[in-house]
């Protein structure tokens, strides 16, 4: 599969598709000298920019030196996954201060997995709705199946009887904007609305390798992006579990 496969790629979550990168970056060493570097840098800034980690990716292999590029990306992958374990954690220790709950979720985030594999004991049980286009809701069902009980998937056009049925909301975010509003799936919005008419709060879990500066005032997801991705403003969020 080549770079722009991986980057393109819209069965998987952010932070999937970035470790997706590295992995193939660290196996073609050829991909990031001379002419093909500017290409490969270039190709992380643009093919994706929903996916705002690939602009820090490439940033931070332009800020190296080049001879240390091996090395680099293996540092890279090392704190894009020790990020992911500090940000769940931080989700963890908030689930832990209130008594067992229901959570409703949408699409599939290995962030949000993370996290709910840390507060399983801590689950009543977990609504996923399907997340369609695309259907990634399935996924991350049948993934939290294997260490939680009372995993229930529904359709979407059950989002608001799901909501219902929740203490909490969570979702994991391509892309955390400077103003505190997420990038997510589409049905986010829906969902964010949802919980907050009902009084009920929404977390979001990412990593610092989902910040932007950009604003989530000023974003518009276009082309066939426009299909996928919604912007979920910050009114509609009541906190952000990151890394930080």
């Amino acid at each position: 599969m080549e770079l722009v496969e991986i980057l393109l790629d819209e069965r998987g979550g952010a932070q999937e598709l970035l470790l997706r990168a590295v992995a193939w970056l660290q196996k073609r060493p050829e991909s990031l000298i001379d002419e093909e570097r500017t290409i490969t840098l270039k190709m992380l800034r643009t093919a994706r920019p929903v996916m705002f980690g690939f602009s820090i990716l490439a940033d931070r292999l332009e800020a190296g030196s080049g001879d240390d590029d091996p090395q680099l990306l293996k540092l890279i992958e090392a704190d894009i996954r020790s990020a992911n374990v500090r940000a769940a954690t931080k989700f963890a220790e908030k689930i832990r201060e209130i008594p067992p709950c229901s959570i409703v979720t949408l699409s599939r985030s290995s962030s949000v997995l993370h996290g709910l594999r840390m507060v399983e004991e801590r689950i009543e049980e977990l609504h996923v709705l399907e997340s369609q286009p695309g259907g990634e809701g399935k996924r991350l069902a049948e993934d939290a199946e294997d260490f939680c009980r009372g995993v229930l998937l529904h359709p979407d056009d059950m989002l608001r009887e799901a909501v219902e049925m929740a203490d909490i909301g969570l979702m994991g975010a391509d892309t955390v904007f400077s103003d505190g509003g997420v990038l997510n799936k589409v049905l986010s919005v829906e969902m964010a609305e949802a919980l907050k008419g009902s009084g009920k709060p929404l977390y979001v879990l990412a990593s610092s390798w989902k910040r932007s500066t950009k604003s989530s005032e000023t974003y518009e997801v276009t082309g066939s992006d426009a299909r996928v991705f919604e912007v979920v403003p910050p009114e509609l969020i009541t906190d952000i579990f990151d890394d930080t």
